[in-house]
């Protein structure tokens, strides 16, 4: 993680010393109104504490710890997707090619099901059960049940 950490403050200097300061380089970027308040370093900040907690595995055979790491993965990974897609509107790149929905959904859909929804009904049709998750007990920090 030490290399992801120095590139994301290579990127903070970049911004700070060069994007931020000069017109021609604001010019080449999406400079809007909202981009004029910064939150840019509070993308970058977001990425450098979420690092910390991707790395922090939790010990194996520890079944509690293991749920709140896969829960936090699951978020991070749903997170940094929506943090990435806003770089690249900031940065003026086609996020339609970059960020396939397809595949960013995938990872959506899992983490919907398995934190945001864990109970699902259909709308509508008299409450239908569309699907039920729960985590399984050989849960650990290398694969999710």
């Amino acid at each position: 993680m030490i290399k992801q950490r120095e590139k994301l403050e290579n990127i903070a200097k970049i911004w700070n010393n060069y994007i931020w300061r000069y017109k021609f380089c604001q010019s080449q970027i999406n400079f809007d109104e909202e981009i004029k308040t910064n939150y840019f370093g509070d993308i970058l900040v977001y990425f450098q504490d979420t690092l910390e907690l991707i790395n922090n595995k939790p010990q194996k055979g520890s079944y509690r710890e293991n749920i709140f790491y896969v829960i936090g993965l699951l978020q991070i990974v749903y997170v940094h997707q929506d943090l990435i897609k806003e770089l690249l509107y900031i940065f003026k790149l086609d996020s339609d090619k970059l960020t396939n929905e397809d595949s960013r959904n995938i990872n959506r859909n899992l983490r919907n099901e398995l934190i945001g929804h864990p109970i699902r009904r259909a709308v509508g049709s008299g409450e239908e059960l569309i699907s039920s998750v729960i985590f399984g007990n050989n849960l650990d920090n290398d694969s999710i049940q």
